[in-house]
């Protein structure tokens, strides 16, 4: 999670943190997918920054693929030792986990 200017924010990115107002109220709750038009309300509204996730869910999907590939890589021939199994679990279930 990162929090950007909202020039650079671009439609498909994920709120990370709930947008609210003064008062306390959602304007976006976290999670919410940024859509054009929800850019042009917050750019109206003034927001200068804001917490994004990802870019978009398949983008974040295909990395942590990738990663996956990568650790199978890395851990293949360790199958027999009990402590690498379990950092390679710890590891799987840290990257499966969503944000």
């Amino acid at each position: 999670m990162k929090e950007i200017p909202l020039e650079q924010v671009q439609e498909g990115d994920i709120l990370a943190r709930d947008l609210t107002s003064s008062n306390g109220a959602v304007f976006l709750a976290a999670g919410s997918i940024l859509s054009a038009p929800a850019l042009t309300r917050l750019k109206k509204m003034g927001i200068q920054n804001i917490a994004v996730k990802a870019k978009n869910p398949e983008d974040n999907a295909e990395a942590i693929n990738k990663l996956l590939q990568l650790l199978e890589e890395r851990f293949s021939g360790t199958e027999n030792n009990p402590y690498l199994q379990e950092i390679k679990s710890i590891v799987i279930d840290h990257l499966k986990k969503p944000e």
